[in-house]
């Protein structure tokens, strides 16, 4: 069992011929409404791989809340913790899909969601296999994180782009930090490397995910090592990051090793990219068991 901590969003995913890049108007050609967040994708993920994920974090007590919650429980993913803030309106997307599989997000960050962590239960929180949580809520990752290292579990922490001055304290709670190729630039600067270099100062492990570049890690010996991407036609990059951080989360918890977790990441997440709809294009166990088979 895996515990996710973190963001729930609704995603208004629009697809475009080409993203704009200037003052103009575009005309989309397909929208889809689907479930985002780094950390309840993940959660969605998790239970599409075989596992089992509770989902811990907020959202508001509008309509759109009740919708984000109903969409995670529908993927089986476990809500009872979650918490409903009133008179807040629950964070959305709206997400710009070209032909290429390259997005645009604009996000609305509601700012009447409490940051405040007292709430979460998090004897329970510790008490999953491992614990995974997002840069989008950093005083709810520090305490789920920290919470989980004291229990001797993994703590996974999800490190995608972020300017808050606190984040670096989520950073050191962790276990285990993977980071986002801009995640990385934002913390730590300079190229891939020398930022896992410098951010190895922080965790027991860290690792940096490139795309179509694959994923560098700093093995136990201090070397760095290379994993290259599983080679896909991309028709949509959106939420590939999130299931990445699930499948890893997943694979820790099933007792792999951080390298084996690695390979079945990023397996997971490129079967994502060749298929687009949001959420609903988040592959399943026999799909990615399948595929790694037939890469040996």
């Amino acid at each position: 069992m895996v515990a996710c901590v973190g963001v729930a969003v609704l995603d208004l995913i629009y697809g475009v011929e080409r993203l704009p890049s200037e003052d103009s108007k575009i005309r989309a050609h397909s929208l889809v409404e689907s479930g985002g967040g780094m950390a309840a994708n993940a959660a969605s993920a998790i239970v599409r791989l075989g596992g089992q994920a509770t989902w811990y974090g907020r959202v508001g007590d509008d309509e759109m809340g009740t919708h984000v919650l109903a969409g995670l429980r529908a993927e089986g993913v476990e809500t009872a913790a979650a918490r409903r803030i009133a008179d807040a309106r629950t964070s959305h997307s709206v997400i710009l899909v070209d032909g290429e599989g390259d997005r645009a997000i604009v996000l609305y960050g509601s700012e009447a969601l409490d940051g405040d962590p007292s709430w979460l239960p998090l004897d329970q929180v510790a008490a999953h296999q491992v614990v995974l949580a997002d840069i989008r809520w950093i005083p709810g990752a520090i305490s789920a994180l920290t919470a989980a290292r004291a229990s001797g579990r993994p703590a996974v922490l999800d490190a995608d782009t972020t300017y808050d001055p606190t984040a670096m304290a989520a950073v050191k709670a962790a276990s285990h930090v993977v980071f986002s190729k801009p995640g990385l630039e934002c913390l730590f600067g300079g190229a891939p490397e020398e930022g896992l270099r410098r951010a190895a100062d922080h965790a027991p492990f860290v690792a940096v995910t490139l795309g179509s570049q694959g994923v560098l890690w700093i093995d136990a010996s201090g070397g760095i090592r290379r994993m290259p991407a599983v080679p896909v036609e991309t028709r949509e990059t959106l939420g590939a990051g999130d299931v990445f951080h699930g499948a890893f989360a997943l694979a820790l918890a099933e007792g792999r090793t951080e390298e084996q977790a690695i390979e079945f990441g990023a397996v997971a997440a490129a079967l994502k990219c060749g298929r687009a709809g949001g959420r609903s294009s988040f592959p399943y166990r026999n799909e990615v068991d399948e595929w790694m088979r037939r890469i040996g």
